[in-house]
C-alpha cells in the first residue's frame, strides 16, 4: 500500500468533500480516501499494483475538482543553480552526500497548505467591489422612483452579477456537468433568479425589479467568503509558525587553512555563510550567541544554554557542551558552539514535528465523516424544498413575488459550508496547538478518543522513571557447587552479556562497569527471553541475567531480594547453569513531574494504573511515590496487550456511556503491542526520533507534565467540534423552514449565511485561548 497527499482546488463545502470522496473509492485501487476541506488537501490510501497517481487525479477530475499530488509522491524540487555553484565551490568530506536540491520542509508545506492569503486577499477585492456597487442600488429601489432607476439599478447588478458570480456560476455548472450540486449552485440559482426574474419584469415594462437582492446577496457572500478565508488562515497559523523556525542561513566551517572560527582548540578553520539547503551529515557548523541552530546535530565544542521552549514547551533554557545533542530551529542563549550537523531535511525533528501536523490534519475524526456524510445529501434537500416552496406559494397562495423571494431565501440560507468546515478546523487548530507545546498528534480519531478516556495505564520505566537507573548494590550469593564470586566478577559477567542488549538495566550495568574500568569479556550465543533476562557463553560457561524468581534455586534469594525491592530498587540475578550466584539492585530516578501529573490525571475523574513487569515491590515502591493505587505487576510484554483489551472488556460494561477508552503510555518500543491495542497510545519520545515512535501521540522529551496537557487538549476540541456542529445544525434546522415560510428576506438570508460559516470557525479558533 502506498500514501499520496493531494491538494485539491475548487472545494467550496461538505457536498464537495463527499463528492470528491465518493469519486476516489470508485477506483478499485483506492483503500481510504480522506479530504480535509479546512486544508484543502485529501489523503489517500492505495495499492500501487493497481492505480497510480496520474487515476487519482483524474477521479478528482471526474468529480469537477483539479488535484496536484505532492509530498512523497509530489513532483520534485527543480535544482538551484546558484546553491549547486556554491556547493561545487566548497570543499567537501568524502563521506558528504550531495546537499539537498531544495528546501524539504519550505517545499513541502507550500505545496500541502492553501495560499490563504492568496485566497483572502481575492475575496476582499470582491467583497469591496460588491458593497461599492450593491450600495447605490438600495437607495435607488427604495426611494428613487425616477424610471431611469431600474436600468441604473441593471447595469450595477449586471456588473456584479459577473464580476461576483462567475466564480459560483463556474463551480456551479462545473459541478452540474458531473451530475450533483453544491453551495456554489444554491448561491449561483438564488442570485440568477432574482436578476433573471428583475430582467424579464423590466422588459416586460414592470418596475418590480430585484436587483437589489442579487446584488446585495452576492456582495455579502464574498464578505462572508472573505471572512471565512482569513479566519482559516488564522487557523493554519500554528503549522506556519512552525516552519519559520528554522533560520534560512548557516555559518559553515571548511576544512582548508585560513581565517579563525573563534574556538582556542588549536585549529583554525574558515567560515563561509551558506543556506541551510546546503548543508549535509557530517559538516561542521558554528552558532553564534543568539542564533537559531541551523540544523539538528552534535556540539563538538563550547559551551552554551539553548532554549528549546518551541520544540518541547519547556521555557528553561537547556546547558548544552560537547556531546550534547542540539535541535534545529532552537535559540543559542550566550555562548559559542561548534556542532557536527547529523540531520538535514526531512529528517530533523521540526521537520518530523511538521509532517506529523499535516498528518493529523489530513486524518478525518469520525464525527467529521458524519457530517460530511449529511452535507453531501444536503444540497439536493435544500434544492426540493426551495421549489417545494415557490410551488406553495406561487400555485397555492397565488403570490408570485412571496414565491419567488421564499425560494431566493431557502437558496442562500442553507450552509454546507458550516458543517464541513466545524471539525477540520477545530482539529487544524487543535494539532497546531499541541505541537506548540510538545503534544504532537498523529491522528485526529486520537484526540477523538481522548477526550472519552475513562483509564491511563502508564509504564514504569522510561514513562513515570528516567529510565537511567543506577547500580546501587552487588551482592554475592553463595550456591551449593560453585565458588563465591567477587562482586568486580559479577559486574563483569553481567555486564558482558548484557552488552547486546538495549534494555534499560542493561545500559545501567554497563554503565557501571564502565565507571568501575571493568573490561568486558567476549560472549558467545547471546540470546534474549522476553520477560525473563538475556543469556550467552562467557569462558564455556552459561550466564543468565535476568528476573530472579526464574532461576532454579530462587528459595535461596527471597529475603534478600525481598529487602532490596522494598526500597524500590529492581534486582537481577546472574547465574551460572541455572544457579544464582549473586544479585545486582538497580534504583531507577523517579521523574520529577510524576506525581503531579498523576494528580492532574485524577483531577480529570481518570483511573490511572502503572503496568510493568517488574516485581510487586518494586511496582508498589513507585507507585506510592507518585500517588498510583491501582498496580499490575510482574506482566510480561507479550502479556501487556492482552491487559489493555482485559481492561477495555471490564469498561466496557461501566455505566459511564461517555467515557469508557483506555490510553497506554509507554516508551513507544518496548510496549508497541500494547500501545496498538489501546484506543490510545501515547508515546514517550525522545525529542529526536519522533517519527519513528509507536503510538498516536507523542510526548515530547518524554516530559509526563504533557499527559494531562494532552487530555485537557482533546476534551477542548471535541467540546468546539460538538459546539461548532450543534450550531450547523441548528442553523440549518431553524432558518430553512422560516425562510420557506417566506418571513426571511434573501438579503438577511445572505447575512445570515455568511454569519454562519464564519462563526462555526470562529469557535474553533477560540481553542488557541486554551491554556495548557
Amino acid at each position: 500500500m502506498a500514501t499520496a497527499t493531494l491538494k485539491i482546488s475548487g472545494m467550496h463545502c461538505g457536498s464537495c468533500v463527499s463528492t470528491i470522496e465518493r469519486s476516489l473509492k470508485k477506483d478499485a485501487g483506492v483503500r481510504t480516501a480522506a479530504i480535509n476541506l479546512a486544508t484543502g488537501t485529501g489523503r489517500v490510501e492505495f495499492d500501487e499494483s493497481r492505480t497510480n497517481i496520474d487515476s487519482l487525479r483524474s477521479a478528482v477530475a471526474r468529480a469537477g475538482y483539479r488535484a496536484e499530488a505532492v509530498g512523497a509522491h509530489g513532483p520534485l524540487p527543480t535544482p538551484r543553480p546558484r546553491i549547486e555553484t556554491r556547493s561545487a565551490a566548497l570543499p567537501r568530506h568524502s563521506c558528504h552526500r550531495a546537499p539537498a536540491a531544495a528546501d524539504d520542509i519550505s517545499d513541502h508545506t507550500a505545496h500541502l497548505g492553501i495560499d490563504h492569503d492568496r485566497i483572502a486577499r481575492a475575496w476582499r477585492l470582491r467583497a469591496v467591489l460588491g458593497i461599492l456597487l450593491a450600495a447605490p442600488i438600495m437607495p435607488l429601489h427604495l426611494w428613487w422612483h425616477d424610471p431611469s432607476s431600474p436600468y441604473i439599478q441593471l447595469a450595477l447588478a449586471t456588473v456584479l452579477q459577473i464580476l461576483l458570480g462567475w466564480p459560483f456560476y463556474l463551480g456551479g455548472l462545473r459541478a452540474l456537468a458531473h451530475g450533483r450540486a453544491n453551495m456554489d449552485t444554491l448561491v449561483a440559482l438564488g442570485t440568477s433568479v432574482a436578476y433573471g426574474y428583475s430582467l424579464y419584469s423590466l422588459l416586460r415594462g414592470s418596475h418590480a425589479v430585484y436587483f437589489d437582492t442579487s446584488a446585495v446577496v452576492l456582495a455579502l457572500v464574498a464578505l462572508g467568503k472573505w471572512m471565512e478565508a482569513r479566519a482559516t488562515g488564522s487557523a493554519a497559523g500554528a503549522i506556519i509558525s512552525l516552519m519559520e523556525l528554522r533560520p534560512g542561513m548557516a555559518l559553515l566551517e571548511r576544512e582548508a587553512p585560513g581565517g579563525p572560527s573563534g574556538f582556542p582548540d588549536g585549529g583554525v578553520r574558515p567560515t563561509v555563510e551558506v543556506p541551510v539547503s546546503e548543508l549535509a551529515p557530517g559538516d561542521t557548523v558554528i552558532i553564534k550567541p543568539g542564533a537559531k541552530v541551523p540544523a539538528d546535530g552534535t556540539v563538538i565544542a563550547g559551551t552554551s544554554s539553548i532554549d528549546e521552549s518551541i520544540i518541547t514547551g519547556e521555557s528553561a533554557p537547556v546547558s548544552k557542551s560537547a556531546g550534547s545533542r542540539v535541535i534545529g530551529g532552537t535559540i543559542n542563549a550566550n555562548g559559542m558552539l561548534r556542532a557536527r550537523v547529523d540531520a538535514v531535511g526531512s529528517q530533523t525533528v521540526v521537520s518530523q514535528i511538521v509532517s506529523l501536523v499535516h498528518q493529523a490534519q489530513l486524518s478525518k475524526a469520525n464525527i467529521q465523516r458524519l457530517a460530511d456524510s449529511v452535507a453531501g445529501g444536503f444540497v439536493p434537500l435544500v434544492l426540493l424544498i426551495a421549489a417545494g416552496s415557490w410551488g406553495a406559494w406561487h400555485f397555492l397562495a397565488h403570490d408570485p413575488a412571496r414565491a419567488i423571494d421564499a425560494a431566493i431565501a431557502v437558496l442562500i440560507v442553507a450552509c454546507p459550508c458550516a458543517l464541513g468546515l466545524a471539525t477540520p478546523t477545530a482539529v487544524m487548530v487543535g494539532t497546531g496547538l499541541g505541537a506548540r507545546h510538545g503534544v504532537l498528534i498523529k491522528d485526529a480519531r486520537a484526540l477523538e478518543h481522548s477526550s472519552s478516556l475513562a483509564a491511563i495505564v502508564l509504564d514504569k520505566t522510561g514513562t513515570l522513571t528516567t529510565a537511567r537507573g543506577e547500580v546501587t548494590d552487588i551482592v554475592p550469593v553463595h550456591s551449593q557447587g560453585l565458588p563465591d564470586l567477587p562482586a568486580r566478577v559479577l559486574l563483569k559477567l553481567a555486564a558482558s552479556v548484557e552488552a547486546a542488549s538495549e534494555h534499560p538495566i542493561a545500559r545501567a550495568i554497563i554503565r557501571r562497569a564502565q565507571a568501575d574500568g571493568v573490561d568486558l569479556a567476549p560472549v558467545e550465543n547471546f540470546h534474549y527471553e522476553p520477560g525473563r533476562g538475556v543469556a550467552g557463553t562467557v569462558a564455556g560457561k552459561e550466564i543468565m541475567v535476568g528476573r530472579p524468581e526464574k532461576f532454579l534455586d530462587a528459595m535461596w534469594h527471597n529475603d534478600l531480594t525481598r529487602s532490596l525491592e522494598g526500597k524500590g530498587k529492581t534486582t537481577v540475578a546472574v547465574g551460572i547453569g541455572g544457579k544464582t550466584v549473586g544479585l545486582i539492585a538497580i534504583a531507577d530516578t523517579i521523574k520529577p513531574e510524576a506525581k503531579a501529573a498523576v494528580d492532574a490525571l485524577h483531577a480529570f475523574k481518570l483511573r490511572v494504573v502503572l503496568l510493568t513487569g517488574d516485581t510487586e515491590r518494586a511496582a508498589r515502591a513507585v507507585a506510592e511515590a507518585v500517588g498510583i493505587d491501582e498496580v499490575l505487576a510482574g506482566v510480561l510484554p507479550a502479556d501487556k496487550e492482552r491487559t489493555i483489551r482485559e481492561l477495555q472488556q471490564q469498561l466496557g460494561g461501566g455505566k459511564n456511556k461517555r467515557r469508557r477508552g483506555v490510553a497506554m503510555v509507554g516508551d513507544g518500543v518496548n510496549d508497541a503491542p500494547a500501545l496498538a491495542a489501546a484506543d490510545v497510545g501515547i508515546a514517550m519520545g525522545t525529542g529526536t526520533d519522533i517519527a519513528m515512535q509507536a503510538g498516536q501521540i507523542v510526548l515530547v522529551g518524554g516530559d509526563l507534565r504533557l499527559l494531562p496537557k494532552a487530555v485537557k487538549l482533546a476534551r477542548a476540541m471535541m467540546l468546539r467540534i460538538r459546539l461548532g456542529l450543534f450550531w450547523a445544525f441548528l442553523y440549518n434546522a431553524a432558518l430553512l423552514p422560516v425562510a420557506a415560510a417566506g418571513i426571511l428576506n434573501p438579503m438577511l438570508a445572505a447575512a445570515a449565511m455568511s454569519l454562519s460559516s464564519v462563526s462555526v470557525v470562529a469557535n474553533a479558533l477560540m481553542l488557541r485561548r486554551l491554556k495548557l
